[in-house]
């Protein structure tokens, strides 16, 4: 093809860069102005914006619903025994189908920048007690070369650990490397091509999973995402990712109620966008993506635009496979911790500069758009930073297909990066500026002198309702997550350990594997987060939302700033290696594995398996 010219020649990563900025700034001038000096197009503006915030609410709620069940049945799925079921296998190994389950192999790569020892010894040993850890899990510590203890420290940890997976290496991301923004984006980039060097090549059979230091996982993430990889056709199986819901159920009990509940609404808010059926979906944090699409695509971006890696590889997938591209949620949720600072209010601080770097994602806006430009009008082509390449595509470009595709794609990039949090402030600014009856306000007088025009009254009117509406789903919504929240953080783990101690009695919860030593209480006072919710809006969405997409009307750069997280004391990380019970659900007889079952071992008392379990059996691990 020959390379595009013309209007495909302007800047236009610098004009889309900076749409997020006029847009702000734009609606700004428009809430104050618009219901005197144009009330009718500012009416059917303020109508819309309205039906949308219902609709989100709506579809939040949906997705919360679907969460609050999927979880219960995901817990409760025996992947390899499904896999048997789909595919007409007879064990998990059966090569007559092109990819047979126990053939997938799990790159996993966390990475890291000062993490302590303590928390990297108790994600370690949560994953080292899966049963499949020493066979399937290959782990790659993504350390920073501007660590100058980072090779030390993993030499520690590979020595500690290297009996207990199938493999354990270490990266060292070089610093100040051209054209890179530091982050965790560069950072897993370099990692995942040294893992494709260090295999040969990308290989069909292998997986990686990206996921932060403080991020535990129970093992029946990794068997899901074998199971709907190894079932998948081969060309749908180039073109997937598989991302997990969110929890924070770490460190709850220890942070201010506000960043507890900035991080219900972040869990809610990746729930919502991963049930069967939703139209475009994105990761957040942690994920799945097959070796050979990472590869295929070019690896993450590691550029300024890159800085929010889990989202933009997601789209960056999308346009590279002219809209083939297809996320399958997980309803094994990443069990996360809250940011925690040195103090009650550096806490909230710290968690507003994540706010900041979180929202910086709104260079995305700027991306999808330039890709679906030169999808569109050049399909091969793009321009990073305004120059024009070509590409590496996964997939053919079919119009109509694509098209299709890509309009809900915009969509959820415009609702998370120019709307909601645009119209959480829309709603605040014009309640103190349109009349609510017959007395003006005191910016309304300021403006004119003249009543409210009737259609913009009307539709006021209508807004008001719709905004007492709303509180139907979110209630709805915060039921549902509460049922999510109690199954993951606790029922399931209980239920787990009961079925594999009396069969029969657990619900048929399968094995997890080990819980993290950080665990949160939760109380009946807990549900009074739920009531912070708007405030977090404002704090954690709207206002670092508007201050970045100001700075981004003059600049792409940001500093990264690593926030404070809980640490582990080292002393209370353990290594298991005493048999614990594990279940093949294929060869009964078959003698229990060193690793994989529910974290029954923790107990610090003999139990007995006569004896009928109870929820205080568990206390003793958090105790």
């Amino acid at each position: 093809m020959t390379k595009p010219n013309t209007i495909l020649s302007l800047p236009l990563d610098a004009i889309f860069q900076r749409v997020p900025g006029i847009w702000t700034i734009s609606t700004f001038i428009f809430w104050f102005i618009g219901p005197v000096y144009a009330p009718v197009s500012f009416a059917i503006y303020y109508l819309i914006m309205h039906l949308l915030f219902l609709a989100n609410n709506i579809r939040t709620c949906y997705g919360a619903w679907q969460g609050s069940i999927m979880a219960k049945i995901h817990s409760k799925t025996n992947w390899a025994e499904k896999y048997c079921k789909t595919t007409g296998a007879s064990y998990p190994n059966d090569t007559r189908h092109d990819l047979p389950f126990d053939a997938v192999k799990h790159v996993i790569i966390i990475p890291q920048y000062k993490e302590d020892l303590g928390t990297m010894s108790d994600t370690l040993d949560t994953l080292a007690s899966h049963s499949s850890a020493i066979t399937h899990y290959k782990i790659c510590l993504a350390m920073e070369e501007s660590e100058k203890e980072a090779p030390a420290k993993a030499h520690q940890l590979i020595q500690k650990y290297q009996s207990l997976f199938h493999d354990i290496t270490f990266t060292l991301h070089p610093s100040n490397r051209p054209g890179e923004c530091k982050g965790k984006g560069s950072n897993v980039a370099w990692a995942a091509r040294e893992m494709v060097r260090q295999a040969g090549g990308p290989r069909v059979e292998e997986v990686f999973t990206i996921m932060d230091a403080d991020t535990a996982f129970a093992q029946d993430y990794f068997a899901a995402v074998s199971y709907h990889y190894a079932v998948a056709t081969p060309e749908e199986r180039n073109l997937s990712m598989y991302c997990p819901t969110t929890l924070f159920d770490r460190n709850a009990d220890q942070i201010p109620f506000l960043v507890r509940a900035a991080d219900i609404s972040w869990s809610i808010a990746v729930m919502s966008n991963l049930y069967d059926g939703c139209a475009a979906k994105f990761p957040c944090s942690a994920y799945s993506i097959p070796m050979t699409l990472a590869a295929s695509v070019g690896f993450w971006d590691t550029n300024a635009q890159g800085m929010a890696e889990d989202f933009h590889m997601a789209l960056k997938c999308f346009y590279s496979s002219n809209g083939h591209f297809k996320i399958t949620g997980i309803y094994s949720p990443a069990s996360q911790c809250n940011i925690q600072g040195d103090s009650y209010f550096g806490t909230i601080q710290d968690r507003f500069t994540q706010a900041k770097r979180h929202m910086w994602a709104s260079l995305d806006v700027g991306y999808a758009l330039r890709r679906a430009f030169y999808n569109i009008l050049a399909p091969s082509f793009d321009a990073p930073d305004d120059k024009i390449q070509q590409i590496p595509i996964v997939a053919p470009y079919e119009p109509f297909f694509f098209i299709s595709k890509l309009i809900p794609i915009l969509h959820k990039v415009a609702e998370a990066h120019l709307l909601m949090g645009n119209i959480l402030l829309m709603i605040t600014f014009t309640i103190f500026i349109i009349p609510a009856g017959e007395n003006p306000t005191f910016i309304w007088s300021l403006l004119t002198t003249s009543s409210v025009h009737p259609f913009l009254a009307y539709i006021a009117d209508i807004c008001n309702y719709l905004r007492i509406i709303v509180a139907i789903p979110t209630i709805m919504t915060l039921y549902y997550y509460d049922i999510y929240q109690k199954w993951c953080s606790s029922e399931r783990w209980i239920l787990s350990l009961q079925e594999q101690l009396h069969p029969g009695t657990g619900q048929g919860v399968q094995p997890l594997g080990k819980r993290s030593h950080l665990q949160a209480r939760r109380s009946l006072l807990n549900v009074l987060d739920y009531l912070a919710i708007p405030l977090c809006g404002y704090a954690f969405l709207s206002i670092p939302q508007v201050i970045n997409q100001i700075k981004q009307l003059y600049t792409s750069e940001i500093v990264y700033i690593v926030a404070g997280k809980p640490t582990v004391p080292l002393d209370t990380v353990t290594v298991e290696t005493e048999p614990l019970l594990y279940t093949n659900p294929f060869v009964d007889d078959k003698p229990a594995t060193t690793r994989g079952d529910s974290g029954f071992y923790d107990f610090e008392e003999p139990i007995d398996p006569q004896a009928r379990f109870s929820p205080s059996m568990w206390k003793t691990i958090q105790n």
